[in-house]
């Protein structure tokens, strides 16, 4: 009889340690499959806008079969930088797909150059690079899992250029396009010199707009890539118009009544379809008699 009490004992406390076991190992499973995905990486590989390999850094050394830096544009931003990984193999992999896990950065001298993303797109694996002014630095990205990195790529050298797209402390020239006068001007710092005259009733003839830099230059600016926006501070003043799209930079201003009101030019470039403001110019009055 006791024997048998001893073998139904044993029975219930193998049964409970097997249940026991089972729980916790489904326990174990669950929380497996619940955490965001882990990331393993060796390396990043950067391609350009045209998805072609830009830069490649792998085990924190730069790759010198590719760019050996990045170049950002002076006061002005550059085409995409699309973000791969590489494994230990040096195979390229897609990169994370867990949305706790973003891509971060560290720029050594952040007063050179910023990242710039889209909005809605921050955190992603595209990006473009602004230049503040001119000068190299070193930027490294991270991949960042809540308040801690999975990953660091080292140290990538970036340098900001002047190009002949460069806008540097720009001076805006309104012009009469058939005669070339000058009309009025705005410096960067808000100096203004002229006006914008119409008659009550009358529209302007073309008014084209330039840039020019501080030391005279003349940005070259391809109207497929870059556009400005007109408007008046008080419609009911002056009107703007916009002649036909193959004259990007010229507006007419339309007199509606006198009084005055003041012009605002916006500078835009077009990236991925998507456009980015780049310069404001606001202080331009247009005097309607």
């Amino acid at each position: 009889m006791k024997k048998q009490s001893f073998y139904k004992t044993a029975s219930h406390l193998i049964l409970i340690l097997t249940l026991t076991l089972f729980i916790s190992s489904c326990s174990e499973d669950d929380k497996i499959n619940n955490t965001p995905e882990h990331f393993e990486a060796e390396g990043t590989l950067f391609l350009d806008g045209s998805r072609a390999p830009y830069l490649q850094i792998f085990r924190g050394t730069v790759d010198p079969v590719f760019k050996t830096r990045f170049t950002a544009p002076l006061n002005n931003i550059s085409d995409a930088f699309i973000v791969k990984f590489l494994s230990a193999e040096k195979k390229e992999l897609n990169p994370p797909t867990s949305s706790d896990i973003k891509l971060t950065w560290k720029i050594d001298d952040a007063s050179l150059v910023e990242v710039y993303q889209h909005e809605g797109e921050e955190g992603g694996y595209e990006f473009h690079l602004r230049g503040k002014k001119t000068g190299a630095t070193f930027i490294e990205f991270y991949l960042t899992h809540g308040d801690h990195s999975d990953y660091r790529s080292g140290k990538i050298p970036v340098e900001v250029q002047r190009d002949s797209t460069t806008i540097e402390n720009p001076t805006i020239l309104f012009n009469n396009e058939e005669t070339e006068e000058e009309l009025a001007s705005e410096k960067s710092d808000g100096t203004v010199m002229g006006e914008l005259n119409v008659i009550a009733g009358e529209t302007t003839d073309h008014i084209e707009i330039e840039f020019m830099n501080e030391d005279g230059t003349k940005p070259k600016l391809d109207a497929s890539i870059f556009s400005i926006s007109v408007t008046s501070s008080d419609t009911t003043v002056a009107t703007i118009i916009k002649p036909s799209d193959d004259e990007p930079f010229a507006f007419n201003i339309k007199g509606n009544k006198a009084g005055t009101a003041k012009i605002t030019v916006v500078l835009h470039r077009f990236i991925e379809g998507k456009m980015i403001d780049l310069v404001t110019f606001s202080a331009v009055p247009i005097m309607v008699k």
